[in-house]
């Protein structure tokens, strides 16, 4: 794409942010499967905007390749840190592209910003799978120089070169590209990832300016449902109360992923509105559980007397898997009576795992 004379385009992990429904409650549709070795490690935080995320076109020679191969060069070279930084350069020259990618991999996770240059020679690559991993790089050493490299790729031919450079300008959160996240986040023409990345983008730069647009996507059933989430995901991260009651009717919407995301960003807009859509979700016993316990973070988080005394009651009268982790939100969160709470759910329990768990928040271990 081309606006005002510049090629452009964003990266992702709605930070912590949306995986795919039918893997695992985590960040459920962190929209976008990062096309890199990166989708092979094992770095996902549970559930949040700058949450972790993803694309929908891996290089497939990466995936289901030597992919085990890559991600234990790539693994050891991150567990040993700056000290891995020479021998990862190194492998930058290998004539495999599969270890350049995992070096790649590895220089962005350790994030020495002097290897800023080395990693940005590597955007020329032939090899779609080094450009994209060097982009997606780019983004995890979050050095705003990288800017002016990152925009010489955004026409990349290979979608996955095109998507991992507007996740890596995301990740540097540069204000002045505003204006192309929003457009590519509409255009008919992109791509399902490069739309969930731009509006990852939008929401990393927590953009007031693409409220509405954001709105619109999150509230067409039309769209997909995973760029859905990604708006709901964006909304939440941007923080504006016009979002709150467009986003509380999503609770009641057919998709499992859309109404997870939406109780998530509930817990960041706040509101009395938010509150009120949040208990009765986790009162509807039809919900799936990881939905009720998305409910029961956002409602911790939003830490109302109400909210609280919700929290209580789901402690006292549900079952023992959803009263556990509301018994884990109370004490967390420090409410008096919450290792009551705790102490009250063991003697009741009959499951060894539970009666566990509420040992450690009777001593005070929250882990």
């Amino acid at each position: 794409m081309n606006v005002g004379g510049i090629h452009r385009k964003l990266n992702v992990h709605c930070t912590k942010g949306t995986l795919i429904l039918k893997t695992r409650p985590k960040v459920w549709t962190t929209p976008l499967i990062l096309a890199s070795i990166y989708i092979l490690l094992p770095a996902m935080g549970f559930l949040s905007f700058s949450q972790a995320q993803r694309v929908d076109s891996a290089p497939s020679a990466f995936v289901k390749g030597e992919a085990t191969r890559q991600t234990k060069i790539a693994q050891d070279l991150i567990r040993r840190g700056k000290g891995a930084v020479p021998d990862a350069l190194l492998l930058l020259d290998s004539p495999d592209i599969q270890i350049q990618a995992a070096a790649l991999v590895a220089l962005g996770r350790i994030g020495d910003s002097g290897t800023l240059s080395k990693v940005s020679r590597k955007i020329a690559s032939p090899s779609a799978l080094v450009r994209a991993t060097a982009a997606a790089a780019l983004g995890d050493l979050g050095d705003k120089g990288a800017t002016s490299v990152l925009l010489s790729t955004v026409n990349d031919p290979d979608p996955s070169v095109r998507i991992q450079t507007i996740l890596a300008l995301a990740k540097l959160k540069v204000p002045e590209l505003e204006p192309v996240m929003k457009a590519e986040a509409i255009r008919a023409e992109a791509s399902a990832g490069e739309r969930q990345a731009a509006i990852v983008g939008l929401g990393n730069i927590k953009s007031i300016r693409a409220v509405g647009d954001l709105i619109l996507i999150a509230t067409n059933a039309i769209e997909q449902e995973h760029t859905r989430s990604a708006a709901i995901a964006a909304l939440g991260a941007i923080g504006d109360k016009r979002a709150v009651r467009p986003i509380v009717k999503l609770l009641n919407d057919p998709s499992d992923t859309v109404r997870f995301n939406a109780a998530a960003s509930l817990g960041t807009l706040g509101g009395s509105d938010a509150e009120e859509g949040l208990i009765r979700l986790l009162r509807d016993p039809n919900q799936p559980n990881f939905i009720r316990i998305r409910a029961i973070g956002s409602i911790r988080s939003l830490g109302t007397d109400a909210g609280t005394q919700e929290l209580f009651r789901i402690s006292r009268e549900e079952g023992e898997f959803i009263a556990m982790h509301a018994v884990r939100a109370l004490v967390i969160t420090g409410a008096p009576g919450g290792k009551a709470a705790a102490l009250e759910l063991k003697m009741r329990s009959k499951d060894a795992f539970v009666r566990s768990i509420m040992d450690r928040l009777i001593v005070g271990d929250t882990r």
